[in-house]
């Protein structure tokens, strides 16, 4: 194996290690790390990209939150499913298309349905949008999960929360999007002021980079994260 090759497989295996603690991985990182220049670092990203492109997965480049293709503008890095129509064919003739979330369509509707009737606040951006939302959790479950298929009863309760998280996150980010990407924490408390523990998952969602919090003029405020914009690229609640 070549020098090159081995350089980007411990540099591949940095970035999945951050990965799974829901992390994206510095160009500082990895430079410091591996004691390589900028040319080589760019170099070794690409040689990781044409080889995640063969798994149908995505190296993204950050840069100040936002996704960019530019390997050497991106200040940071982090890895998605390459949801694309080359991605589905290969899914659908392989026979693995949806199959994490095909058998968790009828869970995430009545799971809606129960939270649309008792939280009149979430109403307007939940009733009349729910295959958005379907659309929106397909891709997240392309993103996100990873499932056990010799384990039935571990993967029903792992299934079971993941729609819990997923369900409390698109209310999160409704709100941010009727309040125009952006709101204070204590109008954050005054819409969900009914949902159990949803200052519980703001800290989750902060963590995993779907959410941004900060203090502007000593009021806390959130906006949408980094990772928010990586795989929620076309979210929207507007007819």
């Amino acid at each position: 194996m070549s020098a090159e090759n081995i350089l980007a497989g411990n540099v591949l295996r940095l970035i999945i290690d951050n990965h799974s603690r829901d992390t994206c991985t510095s160009k500082k990182d990895i430079k410091h790390m591996f004691k390589i220049s900028t040319n080589d670092l760019i170099s070794t990203l690409n040689n990781i990209e044409n080889k995640l492109n063969n798994i149908c997965m995505k190296l993204v480049g950050i840069y100040k939150d936002f996704p960019t293709e530019d390997l050497n503008l991106a200040e940071k890095f982090f890895i998605v499913k390459n949801i694309s129509d080359k991605f589905n064919e290969n899914l659908q003739n392989n026979g693995e298309s949806n199959k994490f979330t095909n058998k968790n369509e009828n869970k995430i509707h009545t799971e809606d349905n129960n939270w649309n009737q008792n939280n009149s606040e979430s109403n307007k951006f939940t009733n009349k949008n729910e295959n958005k939302i379907h659309t929106e959790n397909n891709n997240w479950n392309q993103n996100n999960k990873i499932c056990d298929s010799n384990n039935n009863e571990r993967n029903d309760n792992i299934n079971n929360q993941y729609n819990k998280d997923f369900e409390m996150l698109v209310i999160i980010l409704g709100v941010l999007y009727l309040e125009g990407g952006r709101c204070s924490y204590r109008r954050m408390v005054v819409v969900l002021k009914d949902t159990i523990n949803f200052e519980k998952f703001i800290s989750i969602f902060r963590k995993k980079g779907y959410l941004k919090v900060y203090k502007e003029d000593g009021e806390v405020m959130i906006e949408y994260g980094w990772r928010f914009h990586l795989e929620f690229p076309s979210f929207s609640i507007d007819e």
